[in-house]
């Protein structure tokens, strides 16, 4: 009897696609000088290299196996922002051979096809981007979202400026940057409407408040019988922050906490040299920054409910997901949890949100027209 034939995966079908894209568009051109074949051993082989490269001409030591990519987390979060987009990619790539099977079954699992058109970008733009760039990758896949155009037109509608760094939103005005506000009230990144939403009386735990855009949104959709617990490491944040709550009329409903999330409470090192603050386990900086388990934080204040999570935690979303177990599994809160720090997120995010409530329903969204904020949605 021959043995049956065995169906092409998601994942893989997807990356063949988007490199047959690729050829066609760019084989010749050159635009495309690292453009090679599109065999997945020597995609896996250089995606490795790529790294290993890297990181022995400027640190010295050298990435032997795919399991030691976390052990050089500090060395990563120095890279600049498009080497770290092309080591993200890379990684994402290399998943795509090491655990095909494993993003064939969360794509199944996701509940309709705009999450399933979603993981489909993701894929396919990070398989062009590991080979090309971020302007070809754009060019041929964009963003499973609506326009730059659409979005800036909304924007010049819904933000006014009131002065140097400050706007006007609705009835409310926020200290941050421009675009960062615009993804939260704009694009509404952290919102899916009629499935996923911040509502009137919600308690909620924000992870990741960086100077309070999201969290004068978060404030103003639970209202006044809602609270929003703010976890933010940087002091300089935390200051502005604290400035939006007090302009916004927010004191009675936002608890600003200076504190990361993590699996458990202890110090860490404060990273400040990559594009983002981070922290690590391991690192040479003289900065330190005390994080702490959202189930700790519960228990000791004695806090009665938590109805939504919003996690964008610079790569320490599992870290805090795991520090947060009980707590989820107790209240079962919807979650935005971001998804594009790592390339292990996707998968290992997805799968321990199940793991903690197997009748969670999960989603996939990116609205923004930039490679990040793509989020896993979570709800009963």
């Amino acid at each position: 009897m021959s043995e049956e034939k065995k169906e092409i995966s998601h994942v893989k079908k997807m990356y063949d696609e988007a490199c047959a894209l690729l050829h066609k568009n760019y084989n010749h051109s050159e635009d495309m000088p690292n453009m090679k074949k599109y065999q997945l051993m020597k995609q896996e082989n250089k995606a490795i290299m790529w790294l290993n490269q890297y990181i022995f001409d400027n640190h010295g030591v050298v990435l032997c196996e795919k399991t030691r990519i976390e052990q050089y987390e500090g060395i990563i979060a120095m890279l600049h922002s498009s080497e770290y987009l092309k080591w993200l990619s890379e990684g994402i790539v290399i998943n795509i051979m090491y655990n095909a099977a494993k993003l064939d079954e969360l794509y199944e699992i996701l509940e309709d096809d705009k999450s399933k058109n979603t993981f489909k970008w993701f894929i396919q733009y990070n398989t062009i981007l590991s080979l090309s760039n971020g302007k070809i990758a754009e060019k041929l896949v964009g963003y499973p979202t609506k326009s730059f155009k659409y979005y800036q037109m909304l924007e010049n509608k819904i933000i006014s400026k009131v002065q140097e760094g400050t706007y006007k939103v609705n009835d409310y005005e926020i200290e941050s940057e421009v675009n960062l506000i615009s993804n939260t009230w704009v694009n509404k990144q952290y919102f899916l409407k009629d499935i996923c939403v911040p509502e009137e009386g919600d308690y909620i735990i924000e992870g990741g408040s960086f100077q309070g855009e999201t969290t004068v949104w978060l404030a103003s959709c639970v209202k006044e019988e809602g609270r929003v617990f703010a976890f933010e490491i940087d002091n300089t944040n935390i200051k502005t922050i604290n400035r939006n709550i007090h302009r916004n009329h927010f004191e009675d409903r936002v608890q600003i906490i200076n504190k990361g999330l993590w699996d458990e409470n202890t110090v860490l090192y404060l990273d400040e040299n990559s594009f983002s603050t981070k922290c690590l386990e391991e690192g040479s900086s003289q900065k330190m920054a005390r994080v702490i388990q959202i189930d700790s934080y519960m228990k000791k204040n004695r806090v009665e409910k938590v109805d939504f999570i919003k996690m964008d935690i610079e790569g320490a979303e599992l870290r805090a997901l795991k520090g947060a177990a009980k707590t989820i599994q107790q209240f079962k809160p919807k979650l935005a949890i971001c998804v594009y720090h790592k390339p292990d997120d996707l998968i290992e995010i997805a799968f321990y949100i199940k793991s903690l409530v197997p009748e969670y329903k999960l989603y996939l969204s990116h609205k923004c027209t930039v490679w990040s904020e793509t989020v896993i949605f979570a709800t009963t």
